[in-house]
This record gives C-alpha cells, structure tokens and sequence, in this order.
C-alpha cells in the first residue's frame, strides 16, 4: 500500500519507494543494524530494488523516517493491519548513526497515532527480549508487553525470545492524536 507522507516534529515519513533501496539495505543489510529484524540479510541494494519493485501493491504500508530539517535519512517503518482490521502491527528500525537521539520513540509515536486514524483499536509490536533499547521505547510510547514469543531471523537459524506489547488505542475522537499521557488508563 502507499500511503501518506506524515510529518513530525523533526522527521517526514514518506512512502518507500524503489530509489529508497540503498538506504534501506544500509539497516537490512547490516548484520548489526538488522540482527532483530525478521526479514533476512539482504545481500545488496539491488536485491532489495527488485523487491520493492512492486512495493505499491503489497499490504502493509512502508515509509522512510527522513530528518525533516537536514533531509539526513534516519530509518525505516512499517505498519499494517492484523488477521483483525482492528489490530494492527508495526516495526521499525533506526539507522545506527541516528540511534539515541529519540527517533525510535518519534516513529513508534507516529506509527501508532496513524494506525488509530485508520481505524484501529490495537496496536501491536513484537521485539527480541534481548533488543533493551526498543523494549524501552515501546514502553515509553505507553505500550505494555502482553506476552511472550520467539522468531527466528529469515535465512538464519538464529531463534531470538521476543515480547508482544500492545497498546489500546481505540478513541472516539478521531482527531485527537493519541499520546502516552492516557495509556497509563490501558491495562492488558
């Protein structure tokens, strides 16, 4: 799906396209900035061109996180609705040089916020046990780890345990932007 471009504070996120290949290989590629992505290594920017080649039609939607001031590329996002239209997952990655300045939490924030405008009552996202860092950006966006799992990583036979968090998201006012203030309200 393509969506739209959304605007925060300091980034854009704007709809993934082809020509996005090479920065995008820069974090999934990366054995390190990729270990707890369920997608596999990819092998090169190429690659990932012919992936994303019919990108428009897949059915989730995928964005690039753009510094909004210096148009510096921060990371990448997903999101798209669950077996249930009412839930919906998401993921996202920071690039390595970005990481610590809170991008992760202005992304997660941002992904979480357009699920509740498309209709959402749940937001999910599941990470490695072992990837403190975004355990503690979920919880910083209010969400609360429900469960536990495992993955393995796609062409490895690395298994990594990992936490579901889920956030209730459900709000009458479909124009108020969701922040963490009254998730503290949400108990699973």
């Amino acid at each position: 799906m393509i969506g739209e471009i959304i605007e925060t504070k300091r980034l854009v996120l704007r709809p993934m396209t082809i020509d996005d290949a090479e920065n995008a290989f820069s974090i999934w590629g990366n054995k390190d900035s990729g270990k707890y992505l369920s997608d596999p290594y990819y092998k090169s920017a190429e690659e990932l061109r012919k992936l994303l080649a019919d990108i428009k039609d897949w059915s989730d939607y995928q964005y690039i996180a753009e510094d909004k001031s210096t148009g510096d590329f921060v990371g990448t996002c997903s999101i798209g609705p669950e077996q249930e239209d009412s839930e919906w997952g998401f993921g996202y990655c920071v690039a390595e040089n970005k990481r610590c300045c809170g991008y992760g939490t202005e992304i997660a924030m941002t992904m979480i916020n357009f699920a509740r405008r498309k209709g959402a009552h749940v937001c999910s996202a599941g990470v490695a046990k072992e990837n403190i860092p975004s355990c503690r950006v979920l919880e910083k966006c209010g969400m609360h780890r429900v469960s536990e799992s495992s993955f393995r990583k796609s062409g490895t036979d690395k298994v990594y345990e990992s936490y579901i968090y889920k956030i209730n998201i459900l709000n009458k006012n479909k124009n108020r932007l969701f922040t963490k203030e009254p998730a503290s309200r949400f108990k699973w």
